[in-house]
């Protein structure tokens, strides 16, 4: 998530259909496995919604969309989780990946789906979140 960006023309022509958006991985942690720039689609309706009102807070469409560092992101998180009353230490930005895939998957998205949309290289890896 620190490393995203969304390309040059942040939510328009190829990246934005209106239902997904696109969003560009620069360095990744599964780089040494896949590709160097990766690829990632949206498709959850407000998290775009969000997106394209992120996108007008920064200096430039190719922003990186978090622009410090590690640690300064799981700060955030943690003070994100205190404000809505999450008990500390509960969550990390770690949960952010299994969790999605799991309210997904509950929600009726299939293994494959998930596997493409999460960038797993195995179902078997993906079945254990």
């Amino acid at each position: 998530m620190i490393s995203a960006s969304l390309g040059g023309g942040g939510l328009r022509g190829d990246l934005w259909t209106g239902q997904a958006a696109s969003i560009a991985l620069r360095s990744p942690k599964t780089r040494s496995r896949f590709a160097r720039v990766q690829f990632a689609t949206l498709r959850h309706q407000p998290s775009i919604r969000w997106l394209q009102w992120y996108l007008t807070i920064l200096d430039r469409p190719d922003s990186r969309l978090w622009p410090g560092a590690r640690p300064a992101f799981n700060a955030m998180f943690g003070a994100l989780c205190h404000t809505c009353g999450v008990r500390s230490g509960v969550f990390t930005p770690g949960c952010l990946r299994p969790g999605w895939a799991t309210f997904f998957f509950v929600n009726g998205i299939e293994l494959a789906s998930l596997k493409f949309l999460g960038r797993w290289r195995s179902e078997s890896s993906l079945e254990s979140y």
